[in-house]
């Protein structure tokens, strides 16, 4: 049985609204993420959306940790 335990990292193929939310959660929750769709343009919008969601969560005091440091676990 898998845990959450033996997870190592996490892969979201789309960085649209639902792909780029489902990465943010997984690196808030300290998880490596990789970010993949088709092209360059889908991914850096994907990047942009999860600034902006984690600036927004930021401004309500909803983040343990800073989003520079959460960002950081995100690549593409």
């Amino acid at each position: 049985m898998i845990t959450a335990k033996d997870i190592k990292k996490v892969c979201c193929y789309g960085a649209g609204m639902i792909g780029s939310s489902w990465a943010a959660s997984f690196a808030m929750a300290g998880y490596p993420v990789v970010l993949l769709d088709i092209g360059e343009k889908q991914l850096n919008d994907g990047m942009a959306r999860i600034k902006a969601q984690l600036q927004a969560l930021k401004e309500h005091d909803c983040l343990k940790e800073d989003a520079e440091v959460i960002l950081s676990r995100i690549s593409t």
